[in-house]
């Protein structure tokens, strides 16, 4: 909602603000993992974003939803949910071994995906009468909550690594991904991906947009679908994806969203529908957050602790919204300049997601072979 506020016709920009906000804190983080150990880590980090909950909170109550406090808070939250759940996911990957986390991992994610069950629903019964500002203070509790969790997991885990410094240097992350093949692939996935999901993301947009005026009405449509998503993403991952794992193996399942996402590319492309697009949005997203997420954070289970801290946190944010950026503009420079229609800018991109199915497969198929063997 934040981003139909800020402007439909200016996302492009949206994504570039956020692309560089994710260069300009990621090597700050780099140079934080360095000097302190996970736990330190952890509570820099969450206890720095829910300060910024609150900041915002301020900001919304007291000068109302301007474009700028928008703008703002877009390439904020963009910034934020990225962050706060690599660095939980780069603790479970620190924590657990990959066999544990082909068990666990989507056990694990039905916690979060728990909390989005209940977040769409708290939404939708209490945004009209307490405004989207007071719902930033239950975030910023939530968020404080999650912290003690985390060190409670963490107690209970006999690693040595608890009070190691995570050590490296400013530039660690980025060496570290140039260096090995096996991760370089895992960015092949997550450009493409995003590229892809970008697309998807910018016609969602416009067509709420021009469905629904009502600011309060796009916010409570957005929640209802996190509600439907929730509910059937809990299904697959306590359920699909320990089979899918099992009987399939991991390459089919980090294969999953990148062959869904190019089946609702050809089918949007040929049948352009509001009613198709939302559906397809939320079989994409429980695909992504019921299987393909938890199997891909189990590929981090078998690099290095550096790697899991930094490298992971790189492709998980700047790679991830680098790619956002570039498809923001590219499907803003076919659709304003170029005047294509929304099938010929969605068939443009089905090469992209292919690529993403090929390097999903290869990365699944060589997990077992990720050795210091893979550096370039």
């Amino acid at each position: 909602e934040m981003g139909i506020l800020a402007g439909v016709d200016k996302l492009q920009w949206a994504f570039s603000g956020v692309f560089i906000a994710m260069l300009i804190l990621s090597p700050v983080y780099s140079y934080l993992a360095s000097c302190v150990n996970r736990r330190q880590l952890i509570s820099y980090i969450y206890i720095f974003f829910a300060i910024n909950l609150f900041i915002f909170f301020y900001l919304f109550k007291t000068f109302g939803v301007a474009p700028g406090i928008a703008r703002s808070f877009f390439i904020w939250g963009s910034v934020y949910n990225l962050f706060i759940t690599s660095l939980f996911w780069s603790l479970m990957a620190d924590i657990w071994n990959k066999e544990q986390g082909k068990r666990i991992f989507g056990s694990i994610a039905v916690g979060g995906t728990l909390g989005a069950f209940l977040g769409p629903i708290f939404t939708s019964l209490s945004v009209e009468k307490f405004g989207t500002a007071s719902l930033l203070l239950v975030s910023g509790l939530a968020l404080l909550a999650s912290v003690f969790c985390m060190f409670k997991i963490e107690k209970n885990n006999n690693s040595n690594k608890k009070k190691e410094k995570i050590g490296g240097n400013l530039l660690s992350g980025f060496s570290g991904i140039l260096q090995s093949k096996y991760l370089l692939a895992i960015v092949g996935i997550f450009i493409s991906m995003s590229i892809c999901g970008n697309f998807l993301y910018n016609l969602q947009i416009e067509w709420v947009n021009n469905a629904i005026e009502n600011s309060v009405d796009r916010t409570a449509l957005f929640a209802k679908l996190d509600f439907f998503v929730s509910c059937l993403t809990i299904l697959t991952q306590g359920f699909l994806f320990r089979i899918i794992i099992k009987k399939l193996g991991i390459e089919y399942a980090v294969s999953a969203l990148p062959i869904l996402i190019a089946i609702s590319i050809i089918a949007l492309a040929f049948t352009p529908s509001l009613i198709l697009l939302l559906t397809l949005q939320v079989i994409r997203r429980v695909t992504r957050y019921g299987i393909a997420s938890p199997a891909t954070e189990v590929l981090f289970t078998v690099v290095s602790t550096e790697e899991k801290y930094k490298s992971k946190n790189i492709i998980d944010t700047v790679i991830s919204r680098g790619g956002d950026a570039m498809a923001a503009w590219i499907y803003w420079y076919m659709i304003s300049v170029l005047k294509v229609s929304h099938s010929f800018a969605l068939i443009t991109v089905l090469p992209v997601a292919l690529t993403g199915v090929g390097f999903a497969y290869w990365v699944g198929k060589n997990i077992n072979q990720k050795t210091t063997a893979t550096k370039i």
